[in-house]
């Protein structure tokens, strides 16, 4: 898995929003798996997965924010605290960044915004 930051920014924005830390899914693997096997996320953390438009949460033990983004990485849809044992789509979407309970409030996201992506200097240094 790749770690990495991503910052939100909307249309008129001078600056971009607060950033999140963030692991990015890499295989079909680690997609399937998602959240069930990491440790639970923290504020300020999430769980990005590529080539995604549905996510479960079966298994889970506590609720999670999605933020579904297309092509573009402009968010499509956001869901709050989606909680355990629920499903969630949006067949428009290319990817799914699944966050910490409150981020989408925290961080005042809004349909439309853009997500930018980068990866940390570790990562980096390990290509």
């Amino acid at each position: 898995m790749k770690h990495g930051v991503c910052s939100f920014s909307g249309i008129g924005k001078q600056q971009p929003l607060r950033v999140l830390e963030v692991a990015i899914t890499e295989t079909l693997l680690e997609r399937n798996r998602g959240l069930l096997v990491l440790a639970p996320l923290q504020h300020g953390q999430g769980l990005l997965l590529t080539h995604c438009m549905s996510i479960h949460t079966l298994g889970m033990q506590y609720p999670i924010d999605l933020i579904y983004l297309n092509r573009a990485w402009q968010i499509i849809k956001l869901v709050s605290a989606l909680a355990p044992r629920r499903t969630s789509i949006c067949w428009r979407a290319r990817s799914v960044l699944e966050a910490y309970p409150g981020t989408i409030k925290a961080l005042d996201l809004h349909l439309g915004m853009h997500m930018t992506w980068q990866h940390s200097a570790t990562d980096t240094a390990e290509q």
